[in-house]
């Protein structure tokens, strides 16, 4: 599994937010650091802990501005906030259980939603800013 990499492309023109976002991908890579060796549960549950954990706030900050900028696709955007937040519980529940083995689904879901998410969803409260100024 590849690690993510920041670059402008990521950029939605809120610090505060892009800030979230680098976190965000060191937290992500040091998931996909403990799933290329032998990690024990307990360091894969707590690093997926901590990301998740991490990407609660950053979806308060997000859906916060959303609705200080008048975002009118902001309940859609929430929507996705929420599975997110459910196929990670899910996920962490499963790897409490496990082996001490990231599955690659679980990588390669967290990887494309974080990625998919920015380059997609986020970027359209991006356009809708630019576009009312």
């Amino acid at each position: 599994m590849t690690k993510l990499v920041w670059s402008d492309e990521y950029s939605v023109g809120v610090s505060e937010l892009d800030q979230d976002h680098k976190i965000i991908f060191r937290l992500m890579n040091t998931l996909v650091d403990l799933g290329a060796v032998a990690s024990s549960g307990e360091e894969i549950n707590d690093a997926l802990t901590a990301m998740t954990e991490y990407a609660n706030g950053h979806f308060e900050r997000e859906e916060e501005y959303m609705r200080a900028v008048g975002f009118p696709d902001a309940e859609n955007h929430v929507r996705g906030h929420m599975v997110f937040r459910e196929n990670t519980v899910n996920f962490c529940l499963e790897l409490m259980d496990g082996d001490g083995a990231i599955p690659d689904r679980v990588l390669d879901y967290l990887r494309h939603w974080w990625v998919d998410h920015i380059l997609e969803s986020d970027m359209a409260y991006k356009r809708f800013v630019e576009a009312k100024s």
